[in-house]
């Protein structure tokens, strides 16, 4: 995927392949657009839109998207691409321990359901799993069984 950034347009957008656009909204909030249709991300859920970023390594999209505030929420991107493919899922994992420790913590209950779906090979129920112990055990947290 090659992406782009334009800061001379108005509102800055970050072009994501040739047709899908990220940008803030004029109320500090994030939007897609794709073929001049815009959809909002407000929603952990919206964010299935936009994993596409999770094909870069997440320093250097917090370095892009970051020229737009640092306030984007990295967490819902990563929760998205957990709900989706085992393709995406995989991705996805690698982004967790470079979030804050209060994100991380916001995705245990969706690692451990990936440590039960057998749609998810051996290898990624056993990375979400050791993920989710780390997780628990920086927070003090009760581990789930």
């Amino acid at each position: 995927m090659e992406w782009t950034l334009s800061t001379s347009e108005n509102p800055p957008s970050i072009y994501l392949g040739e047709q899908l656009v990220v940008r803030r909204t004029a109320g500090g909030g994030w939007e897609v657009g794709h073929d001049g249709q815009w959809r909002s991300l407000r929603e952990p859920r919206d964010y299935w839109r936009v994993v596409i970023l999770l094909e870069k390594p997440m320093p250097e999209v917090v370095a892009a998207v970051g020229k737009f505030g640092d306030d984007f929420p990295y967490v819902n991107v990563v929760y998205s691409g957990l709900l989706m493919s085992q393709n995406w899922a995989r991705l996805a994992v690698g982004w967790i321990p470079l979030l804050p420790a209060a994100d991380q913590g916001m995705l245990v209950p969706t690692l451990a359901d990936i440590e039960k779906t057998s749609a998810f090979d051996q290898n990624l129920r056993r990375t979400a799993r050791q993920m989710r112990k780390l997780i628990e055990r920086a927070a003090g947290m009760t581990e789930i069984r």
